[in-house]
This record gives C-alpha cells, structure tokens and sequence, in this order.
C-alpha cells in the first residue's frame, strides 16, 4: 500500500493551523485532538512543536479542563470589553482607510493612530483611546506596515 501524502505545497502545518483559527469550532476541534493525544501519553514538548502552540497555552487548556471537566470546552466570548464599531462599521472603515486622509478633512500623509481616532470621532461618534486606534489599524490593513507606538525615552523604532 503507497504512503500517504499530502503533495499540495501551499498545505502546510501553519497554513492548517491558520485555517483552523479562522473556522468557527475548528480550533476547539483541535483543542480536543491534542487533549486526547495528551492522555494517550504523547509527550506535550511533541505536541507543542507539532501544533505550534506555547508550553503556556497548553498547560492552561490542561488546568481548565482539570478544574471545569469537559464545560471548559465549550466555547466562552472572548475577553474584554466588545467592539464599539458594528461588523458594517468597520467594512466602511475598512475602505475608508483605502482613501486618502485629506479626503476626510484630515492633515495630508499615510493613515496613523492619531488621525484615525479623529475620523472614528467625525464618522462614526466614537471616541477610542490610541491604543485602541492603533489596534483598528493593525487588524482592518492586514498588507501594511504595523502601527507601533513611540517609545517613553529615546528615539522612534526607525530612528537612530
């Protein structure tokens, strides 16, 4: 009997792992694969190398399961305070942040944390902190350069 294969190059561990993330259920589908391959004795340092997980994540699914039983697996909202902008208000920033700044009466240059929090105000009523711009930018601009903050002392991360 042949070996069996996968030959696809663009199929490969982080690109199912990705797709995983992005499937609803799926990655609780793999949290459990991977508890059931812990308590059939396969080492966690394994497990964590093949699946690409951080020693922290696993032995936090462990002490969860542990505490709660199999209640931990059932899917929790995610922390944190909910998304002020609705799913339609981020498509529209979305292609806003395609546009120029000046089209929004904005000062002229690239999109940053500052000038978004004043559009995000202007637009939509919604006042956000920088950070939180920031994490707008980083998540609705996937293909550009990350946002990162300035430093408290010394120079910019692109100055020397």
């Amino acid at each position: 009997m042949k070996a069996l294969n996968i030959d696809n190059k663009t199929v490969d561990v982080d690109a199912l792992l990705r797709k995983a993330k992005e499937i609803p259920g799926a990655w609780t589908g793999l949290k459990i694969a991977i508890l059931i391959l812990l308590k059939q004795g396969h080492r966690p340092t394994e497990l964590n190398q093949v699946f690409g997980l951080s020693r922290q994540t696993m032995t936090r699914w462990v002490h969860q399961v542990n505490e709660e039983g199999l209640a931990a697996l059932e899917k929790t909202p995610p922390p944190g305070r909910p998304s002020q902008l609705s799913d339609e208000s981020k498509r529209q920033l979305e292609e806003d942040l395609l546009e120029d700044p000046r089209v929004f009466g904005l000062p002229r240059g690239k999109w940053n944390a500052h000038k978004l929090q004043l559009h995000l105000q202007r637009r939509f009523g919604i006042k956000v902190k920088t950070r939180q711009a920031r994490n707008y930018l980083n998540e609705l601009r996937p293909g550009a350069p990350r946002q990162r903050g300035m430093p408290l002392f010394g120079h910019a991360p692109d100055q020397k």
